[in-house]
C-alpha cells in the first residue's frame, strides 16, 4: 500500500501523531517530556511553526501545528532528530527511539480545528491517564481552560477565536465530546491523511502535484493513490456489488462473504490500517489480521469467493484511473 504523501504548502495546518519504535516509552522521566516540551518551542521559533495543541502520552504524542512557510517535514525532522539523540544520550540507548514514519494529517482548519484540538486534549481520558483532560499535566489544554500564562511558542487564539475568545465555551465543547461515543478515524485521520471535504482534498492534491515534475506524479504510488479509495469508497463498492445496505455488510454472522470481502478490501485497498478496521468492525487487531489470512484461503479453494475479490479489485482498479 502506497504512503500517504506529505502534502506541504504555505499555512498548512496539520495533526502529528509520532510514536516510539516498537511502540516502546518515549518518556521514562519527568525530565524527559520537559525537555520534548523545551524542543517543541524552539522548533516552533526556529521553523515559524506555530503550535495550537499538544499532548504526550507514554509512548507517543499529538501535535497541532500549522505551518505558514510550507515546511513541516523539515520542522518535524528536526524536532523527533533532536529529541531522540537527546534521550539516547541521557538514557545510554543506542539504535531508533521513534518510529521512523511518523503521521501527519492535513486537516480543513475551517471546519476541523476545533474538533482535532478536542481530540488531541481527551487523549489523556481516552487512554485512563486521566479523569478529566485538565488531570494531564503534559497538555495543553489547562492553557485553554484557566488562562495559565502559556509558552510563548504556543497559539490557543485561533482555537479560542472560534468560541468567541470564550474559554468557558470551549470547554463545554471538550466536555460534550466526552460524551460522545468513540470518533470513527476517518473523521480523525480523514483519506490518505487529508481531512476535509471533497473540495478541500482536490484543492490539496492539486497543491501537492504542482511542486512535483510530471514524471513524479505519474510514477509515485503516494500521488497516483491520494485520491483513490478510502474506507468508505470500499464499503461503498461492496455495498453496490451485493445490492446490501451497511447492515447487512457489518452483520456479524457466520458464512457472511461481504463481512469478510469488507475486511480485505479495507486491509489491501483503504487507507485505514489494521487497528482502525478493527475499531471500524468491532474486532481486536489480531481478529482482522487472521480474518484476512482466512479469506485469503478461501479465495484459493472456492470459486464465487475467487469471483468477489477478483471484481472487487477491478471496481478498485476503475476508481483509479478517475
Amino acid at each position: 500500500m502506497a504512503r500517504p504523501l506529505r502534502i506541504e504548502f504555505n499555512g498548512g495546518y496539520y495533526h502529528v501523531i509520532s510514536r516510539g519504535q516498537r511502540r516502546d516509552p518515549i518518556f521514562l522521566e519527568v525530565r524527559d517530556r520537559e525537555r520534548f516540551l523545551e524542543l517543541l518551542g524552539e522548533t516552533g521559533e526556529k521553523h515559524g511553526a506555530p503550535v495550537h495543541a499538544y499532548v504526550l502520552m507514554g509512548n507517543h504524542y499529538h501535535l497541532l501545528i500549522s505551518t505558514p512557510r510550507g515546511n513541516l517535514v523539515k520542522a518535524i525532522k528536526w524536532l523527533n532528530t533532536a529529541y531522540a539523540n537527546w534521550f539516547k544520550a541521557r538514557h545510554g540507548l543506542v539504535g531508533s527511539i521513534l518510529q521512523g514514519r511518523y503521521k501527519a494529517i492535513l486537516m480543513d482548519s475551517s471546519a476541523y480545528l476545533a474538533q482535532v484540538s478536542a481530540y488531541i486534549h481527551l487523549n489523556p481520558v481516552r487512554a485512563d491517564m486521566a479523569r478529566r483532560p485538565e488531570g494531564c499535566a503534559w497538555s495543553s489544554y489547562r492553557y485553554y481552560k484557566d488562562g495559565q500564562e502559556k509558552p510563548l511558542w504556543l497559539e490557543t487564539g485561533e482555537v479560542l477565536a472560534l468560541f468567541g475568545g470564550e474559554r468557558s465555551l470551549y470547554q463545554r465543547y471538550v466536555e460534550q465530546w466526552m460524551k460522545k461515543p468513540e470518533l470513527n478515524a476517518r473523521e480523525i485521520y480523514g483519506v490518505r491523511g487529508i481531512l476535509g471535504d471533497a473540495d478541500f482534498i482536490e484543492r490539496a492534491l492539486k497543491a501537492a502535484k504542482a511542486k512535483l515534475p510530471t514524471k513524479a506524479v505519474r510514477e509515485l504510488p503516494a500521488v497516483k493513490g491520494l485520491e483513490i479509495v478510502g474506507g468508505e469508497d470500499v464499503k461503498r463498492i461492496i455495498r453496490k456489488m451485493g445490492h446490501i445496505g451497511q447492515e447487512d455488510l457489518f452483520k456479524k454472522r457466520k458464512g457472511n462473504v461481504w463481512r469478510k470481502l469488507l475486511i480485505y478490501g479495507l486491509k489491501r485497498h483503504s487507507d485505514m490500517g489494521t487497528k482502525e478496521i478493527g475499531e471500524l468492525l468491532e474486532m481486536n487487531y489480531s481478529a482482522v489480521g487472521q480474518a484476512y489470512c482466512r479469506f485469503s484461503r478461501e479465495v484459493g479453494v472456492q470459486r464465487e469467493v475467487r469471483v468477489l475479490k477478483e471484481k472487487l479489485d477491478a471496481e478498485v482498479r476503475v476508481l483509479r484511473m478517475g
